[in-house]
């Protein structure tokens, strides 16, 4: 079931995780967010991800090919949550 959220929720949130400074706090926190990711919802929502795209995009540091992946992540129940649990490790 998808989210019901605005598309605007979506872009801000995605913008959000995408601001420089919280990349660097990701990866501050990275065994947690390993955690959520081998969750069930992490790992169905991975299945949702283009991982070779998504890989070439952070290489290249396409910003926008990253945006859309967490747009259609966001998309699913499962994926939004995992965003916004995320988005709280972030404040």
């Amino acid at each position: 079931m998808a989210n019901q959220n605005s598309g605007g929720d979506f872009g801000k949130l995605a913008d959000s995780l995408l601001d420089n400074s919280k990349i660097q706090k990701i990866s501050s926190k990275q065994s947690d967010i390993e955690k959520l990711a081998n969750s069930a919802e992490g790992k169905k929502v991975s299945e949702l991800v283009d991982k070779k795209s998504l890989v070439q995009a952070i290489e290249k540091g396409d910003a926008s090919v990253m945006q859309n992946a967490i747009k259609n992540i966001m998309k699913t129940e499962e994926g939004a949550r995992l965003v916004q649990q995320i988005n709280e490790m972030m404040k």
